[in-house]
């Protein structure tokens, strides 16, 4: 494939004819490639899994975007845009987020970006038993002093079988019926869910 793409004219150069293997009619070609990648390419290259000529001939002008964690600034305006939105799709009020849940999203590393973010804000509001979601809702890892993992609780117990009904209910609706993506949400495996579903006659 990376063969191929180095075949292709040089983007700074069209148009361009050439004649197809196996042909023999002349075709134009006038055509710009967008290249987009989250992967590290001077890392690539060393390790021998990009060509760096290819490399070369596509970076013709390269913009860099940064990833969340490099942006601080943006985190707290971007996870209460993610709230807004998510409170009105899944018809649920909330109206912010505790100090202690700021401050968790601000020490997070956010190695999934944008995506991460408004996954970990949307199941938040999703569960938050409460308008002001709280650290534990936002299921991000904390790290103590001495550098041992812990790991905020995706789910509390829920003692309360309507409530339990409503939670899967709501989470079903928002992933438009799609039972995978509910028990991935929940954070309980599809069998448990089918066994609630049957349990709650839901549907």
């Amino acid at each position: 494939m990376q063969l191929k793409f180095w075949n292709l004219p040089p983007a700074w150069n069209p148009p361009h004819s050439d004649v197809p293997v196996g042909g023999n009619t002349e075709r134009r070609a006038d055509v710009r490639i967008v290249a987009a990648t989250n992967e590290d390419m001077e890392k690539s290259i060393a390790d021998g899994r990009f060509r760096e000529d290819l490399y070369h001939r596509l970076c013709e002008f390269e913009i860099r975007q940064p990833s969340l964690a490099e942006c601080p600034e943006d985190i707290l305006p971007l996870a209460e845009f993610f709230r807004k939105k998510f409170s009105d799709e899944l018809h649920k009020e909330t109206s912010g987020f505790n100090p202690e849940a700021e401050r968790l999203m601000l020490a997070h590393s956010w190695s999934g970006n944008i995506r991460e973010l408004q996954n970990r804000v949307r199941r938040a509001v999703l569960i938050s038993k409460t308008p002001v979601i709280a650290a534990p809702d936002l299921n991000i890892r904390k790290f103590t002093s001495d550098n041992v993992t812990t790991v905020v609780p995706d789910l509390r117990p829920i003692k309360d079988d309507e409530a339990e009904k409503q939670l899967i209910i709501r989470t079903l609706e928002s992933c438009n019926g799609n039972k995978t993506k509910a028990s991935r949400m929940l954070n309980i495996n599809p069998t448990t869910l089918y066994r609630k579903m049957n349990k709650y006659g839901i549907k």
